[in-house]
């Protein structure tokens, strides 16, 4: 069995105005030119301030701290600042990085082809690195953020790297003001800056006409894998319902039931606590990364265990008798 796992690219780094574009509002960034520098994200926008009495912010942990505390990233001329013997990378430049001695800093340039690798402390091969200098999560404390490419992709930052990303799941948009996977109508994007029209998010769908055929049965409301219509009359108005947390509704069962149980062509995502569900379909080959309830991902398990068991959460070589596996 193995480990499931999110892919990571390299991305590119992304100026003030747009990282507070794509993190949670009232978030505070670092200044990219200035080691004491911090920048309040409000509103997509932002408002610039410094830390007192000479201390540093900290991007990572979004306070102001002592410099020796404070790996500054984002200023060659200060990122030396208090330090001895320590190499640093130049945040602004992938092929070189600097040497600090004493408070004053000496840079160089790698090979040609090759990039700085902080983690290695050497020059390496630029395929087999990423760069810090590259990474839009340079500024931001650790912690999820849009991508910058698209209203439904995320990153997740740690100590100024992306370590993983992804895309939320059909009909989903990233929040940065919630750190979710939202309705479209609730996010403000780029490529949607209003948000399209829709019922608000907190109303329960209506359902369709015509739909109470049979008096006393339960019928999916077509929207989700949790939720159902209950016509109690012939004609009547279906009233709304959805599972518990942890099942899936079974309209030829008639009840709510274990989520592998169920061939449900939705977001699986929703209403678990489960990291990883089968896409329906894929014979359990691939899966929806699973975050608070709704999915935030995609991924496939690789050809060596090439099925995931839902219930164990890992890949593995053997599919499991599940109907959603068939």
């Amino acid at each position: 069995m193995i480990a499931l796992t999110v892919n990571i690219s390299q991305v590119k780094a992304l100026s003030p105005d747009q990282t507070c574009k794509l993190v949670q509002n009232n978030t505070y960034i670092a200044d990219p030119n200035n080691c004491q520098g911090w920048i309040l994200c409000r509103n997509g926008a932002g408002t610039y301030g410094t830390c007192n009495d000479d201390l540093y912010y900290d991007s990572t942990n979004g306070v102001c701290d002592f410099p020796q505390n404070v790996n500054c990233n984002t200023n060659v001329e200060t990122m030396c600042s208090g330090l001895t013997d320590v190499y640093k990378a130049d945040p602004n430049d992938c092929n070189k990085y600097c040497y600090c001695h004493e408070g004053e800093t000496y840079c160089v340039k790698c090979p040609t082809g090759q990039v700085y690798d902080s983690v290695a402390i050497k020059c390496v091969w630029a395929s087999s690195s990423s760069c810090i200098a590259n990474s839009p999560c340079l500024l931001v404390q650790n912690g999820f953020m849009g991508d910058g490419k698209s209203c439904n992709g995320w990153l997740r930052c740690a100590d100024g790297q992306v370590v993983s990303k992804g895309v939320c799941g059909t009909d989903r948009y990233f929040n940065p003001n919630n750190g979710l996977c939202d309705y479209p109508q609730n996010v403000k994007c780029a490529s949607n800056p209003v948000g399209p029209p829709g019922p608000s998010v907190n109303e329960d769908p209506v359902a369709p006409a015509g739909l109470c055929k049979k008096a006393g049965y339960f019928y999916s409301d077509n929207l989700s894998c949790t939720g159902y219509f209950y016509c109690p009359k012939a004609n009547d108005q279906g009233q709304f319902g959805k599972c518990p947390k942890n099942s899936a509704f079974s309209e030829s069962l008639q009840q709510c039931v274990d989520p592998d149980k169920v061939v449900c062509n939705k977001d699986r995502c929703d209403g678990v606590t489960k990291s990883f569900m089968a896409i329906a379909n894929t014979k359990c080959m691939q899966y929806y990364n699973c975050r608070d309830g709704a999915s935030y991902a995609q991924g496939k398990c690789p050809s060596g265990n090439p099925y995931l068991n839902e219930i164990a959460g890992v890949c593995q070589e053997k599919k499991p008798n599940y109907p959603i596996c068939n």
